[in-house]
């Protein structure tokens, strides 16, 4: 290491900057992880030098804070300033078990929360937009149509994607087949695809064999040889800005096969797997979070009370219960008009008689309200014990008829009155 570098006036010397890129590729850390890091180390090495503040002997929590909030004030979105902030954490742990500095500046920082937002998906017609952009049989309508169909049906990143060789693509007669890519971490995974996959893929290939790079291992190649990364995003943004789609990207084909698989009744272990996490954490906060917000509209739409609540008059078409004949001919049971009328009470006692009686029940009443036996509005009347199940009719009116004419037709045999013949 160059001391002279180290003695520079720079708050973080880029000797340092260095050695800790060193120590990460030292680690296997993913190419991407240490592009994160580094970029992160050096924004705020280019912070600190630009506002005079002090080198890493005098560095404190402050300095940092100050960074943190430039980031927001730039209009940089909350989770990247927590990705920043957990980059340059471990810039600092590494300096400290280095014995570079006794103390991280963040030994007793938090890292900034970051708002739970739902993520950003595609709709179905966005995606008929998309690939009807790439229509056509020429050598890039049909690389591009492969690797949205790849995008969508695996939801791998963008940088799995790029990294995707010949010897990666593995077909499958009846289900498609699966790409093997190496994830987060230098882990390894399948990403299981589809027929229609598998089918853009076979198109792909038909037309990558007679392309100039056809001898390079990468599956997807362009103009100038391997396409990369950032190639791929360059390509989906001309495809969208031609379908008139706005935001497309490649982690928002990651968040609609999330969405969707969960939506579909997938489980979140399954899912993990699928996407390459560690944990359920981050699917349960993100993606289940927005499922959870699908099913509650789908509830809504299935049981809104205001979609079921009509102005009198205007009778909501019920749906016709096994049996109507025989309960319209059975009869209709107090019980029954007291549940349609909304003031059910147990069949049997006398409140249930006098809602149609006006306080008494006489021999006749009794009889059509399931009751043996007359009695006063005090007492309560016993169930009458018959195997002729009990039934409905549609009019009320004609309850009230059957009623009278009963009551006529009964003798009076209340206490203090003598039975008429």
């Amino acid at each position: 290491m160059d001391t002279a570098a180290i003695r520079s006036a720079h708050s973080i010397p880029a000797a340092y900057l260095d050695a800790f890129e060193r120590h990460l590729r030292a680690e296997n850390k993913a190419r991407s992880t240490i592009t994160t890091y580094r970029k992160a180390a050096d924004q705020l090495a280019a912070f600190l030098d630009a506002h005079g503040m002090p080198g890493l002997s005098g560095l404190r929590r402050e300095h940092i804070e100050s960074w943190l909030v430039s980031l927001q004030e730039r209009g940089a979105r909350p989770a990247t300033v927590a990705q920043r902030y957990r980059s340059v954490q471990q810039l600092f742990r590494w300096l400290t078990d280095e014995g570079e500095i006794p103390d991280s500046p963040m030994a007793r920082m938090h890292v900034p929360s970051v708002p739970l937002e739902p993520p950003a998906v595609f709709s179905e017609d966005d995606l008929a937009k998309l690939l009807d952009a790439c229509k056509g049989t020429d050598f890039e309508a049909r690389r591009d149509t492969a690797i949205l169909r790849m995008l969508l049906d695996t939801g791998m990143r963008r940088a799995e994607l790029a990294g995707l060789l010949l010897a990666h693509i593995e077909f499958d007669k009846r289900d498609g087949g699966a790409a093997v890519v190496m994830g987060k971490g230098r882990r390894p995974r399948a990403c299981p695809f589809g027929k229609k996959t598998a089918a853009a893929l076979d198109r792909y290939l038909f037309a990558r064999a007679r392309h100039p790079h056809a001898d390079l291992e990468a599956l997807w190649v362009g103009k100038k040889g391997t396409l990369t990364d950032n190639g791929i995003l360059q390509m989906l943004r001309r495809r969208g800005a031609a379908a008139g789609v706005a935001h497309v990207y490649t982690h928002r084909f990651r968040h609609t096969y999330a969405d969707a698989m969960l939506a579909d009744g997938l489980q979140e272990g399954d899912l993990m797997h699928l996407l390459g996490h560690r944990n359920t954490t981050l699917i349960h906060s993100l993606y289940g979070a927005s499922a959870a917000v699908g099913r509650a509209r789908q509830a809504y739409r299935q049981h809104s009370p205001g979609e079921s609540c009509e102005p009198r008059g205007e009778a909501r078409s019920l749906p016709q219960r096994p049996h109507a004949a025989r309960r319209r001919r059975d009869g209709y049971s107090h019980a029954a008009l007291g549940r349609e009328e909304g003031r059910h009470h147990p069949p049997g006692t006398a409140r249930s008689a006098a809602r149609r009686g006006g306080g008494s029940c006489s021999r006749g009443r009794a009889a059509r309200a399931g009751c043996s036996g007359a009695s006063n509005g005090s007492r309560k009347l016993k169930p009458k014990r018959s195997g002729r199940p009990r039934g409905r009719v549609t009019s009320v009116g004609a309850i009230a008829r059957a009623a009278i004419e009963l009551w006529r037709d009964a003798p009076d045999t209340r206490p203090g009155q003598e039975a008429v013949a």
